[in-house]
């Protein structure tokens, strides 16, 4: 059996929007170098709806969700958003990515219609398609081209681009810091949640120490089981993210670390890449949300 591919992102979406919306996305997506999931390239004669749909989400790293009045009075596409929403609620880390549709009175019903989406951060397609584009790129670790071509304008073409080494200034590298930083944060805050959840003999807390650090701690029967804590810093570089664990840790900006994040670039991007210190655990580049996961597996490896 042919392994399946894994997509940047899958798109949720109400087919009447498809010919002015999604396909001018996709196009754009695609020039970009952002694979993206879509059901009329995915779907085949006699082919299970369903199971197709259910790979896609499975297999793609973000659901850009298409919100519009049509997708409001759709159901399957609500399904399918339904299902992201799980995936991202079951793991702790940001699969959904609402882009909302229609002019000023339609994106206020659109948010009246879904109140869990309305705590995220949305982007509003009549803005263009480079918006769209641009924060895709930060989220996947990924160098933004700086012009990118608007396919939702009548008048664009396909044009081939060539491959461009791309150069990062530490501008670039201090935004990727702070963004990784705020998802590892949110990534650690939704897990404690889930964790004491999953065994009622856990309970925990999340401690903010300023805005470049938090400390994490996990009670067992009443008693500290286990202590983190995450900071921008290490080894007086302002290039990564440090990680430090064991009971009673220092709780000072500094004290030292069991492992490490460092923010590292390539020609084709920018990512983290772990110290690996003391932990078995496949090392590469990772996207901020991957360098979460990275640390949490890590502090829970011995619970």
């Amino acid at each position: 059996m042919t392994a399946s591919l894994i997509r940047d992102v899958f798109i949720c979406h109400a087919s009447v929007d498809k010919e002015h919306i999604v396909r001018p996305l996709a196009r754009a997506l695609d020039q970009a170098g952002i694979t993206c999931w879509l059901d009329e390239g995915e779907i085949r004669w006699g082919d299970d709806i369903t199971a197709k749909v259910n790979e896609g989400l499975k297999n793609s790293r973000y659901a850009i969700v298409v919100l519009s009045e049509s997708f409001s009075s759709r159901h399957w596409p609500q399904v399918e958003m339904s299902a992201a929403l799980s995936i991202e609620l079951s793991t702790g880390v940001t699969r959904v990515l609402p882009l909302l549709a229609g002019d000023d009175e339609a994106v206020e019903k659109i948010g009246n219609d879904f109140p869990l989406l309305r705590a995220k951060r949305h982007l509003l397609w009549k803005h263009g398609i480079s918006p769209i584009v641009m924060e895709l790129n930060l989220l996947l670790g990924r160098k933004s081209i700086a012009h990118t071509v608007d396919a939702a304008r009548p008048e664009s073409i396909t044009i081939p681009m060539p491959k461009i080494k791309h150069s990062f200034t530490d501008r670039d590298k201090h935004k990727f810091l702070d963004r990784a930083y705020e998802v590892i944060e949110g990534y650690f805050r939704q897990a404690l949640a889930q964790l004491e959840q999953f065994d009622q003999h856990f309970e925990t807390a999340l401690k903010k120490e300023g805005d470049a650090a938090f400390k994490c701690i996990i009670y067992k029967n009443g008693e500290v089981k286990q202590e983190c804590r995450v900071w921008i810093g290490g080894f007086g570089r302002l290039s990564q993210i440090a990680y430090a664990e064991g009971q009673n840790i220092d709780s000072r900006i500094g004290s030292s670390m069991n492992d490490w994040l460092s923010v590292e670039t390539s020609d084709d991007g920018i990512y983290l890449k772990p110290s690996g210190m003391g932990f078995s655990m496949e090392k590469g580049e990772l996207t901020p949300e991957q360098g979460a996961e990275y640390l949490w597996k890590r502090f829970t490896q011995y619970l």
